[in-house]
């Protein structure tokens, strides 16, 4: 089933489908885990009127995910470790629900992490699952203009609304 998504914004609108419950609630955040979550996270934070956020890289301001649902958006899993340390992470950060969020995982991958977050969330676990871009007609890297445009279209960011 090669191609299941367009790319990576349409496969964020097929996440907002099952994430309808969290639509307009003031205390969730949606956080893309890497580069390549970050269009998928614009679609499902759009949808849900939430705010949008990145994992930081080291040193950078961590979002304030304190007593808040997160959502943590990713392109896909082929393993569970990248998005097992995001989920430490925000945890770390006292968030008060971690919902990880994803458009295909390996079933290993989602498994492992129903045992880490308090929801996952997947939208196709094939078998075999080979690599994350096989799922996507168009898998091209996600660039920093891309980024800072999607970022700029988004809700203010959880840092943005725990300082106004």
């Amino acid at each position: 089933m090669d191609g299941a998504f367009r790319d990576r914004r349409s496969a964020g609108r097929v996440l907002t489908a099952i994430l309808q419950r969290y639509v307009r609630r003031d205390d969730v955040a949606v956080v893309a885990r890497a580069r390549g979550g970050v269009p998928i996270a614009y679609e499902v934070a759009r949808a849900l009127h939430a705010p949008l956020d990145v994992l930081p890289e080291e040193g950078l301001v961590f979002p304030k995910v304190a007593g808040r649902t997160v959502i943590l958006v990713d392109d896909g899993m082929a393993s569970a470790a990248p998005m097992g340390a995001a989920v430490a992470a925000v945890r770390e950060h006292d968030a008060e629900q971690i919902v990880v969020a994803v458009p295909v995982a390996a079933a290993e991958a989602s498994a492992a992490l129903r045992l880490l977050a308090d929801h996952v969330v997947c939208a196709l676990t094939p078998t075999p699952f080979g690599a994350v871009g096989a799922w996507y007609e168009h898998y091209a890297p996600v660039g920093e203009d891309e980024i800072r445009r999607l970022l700029g279209r988004a809700v203010p960011a959880a840092r943005d609304l725990a300082t106004a």
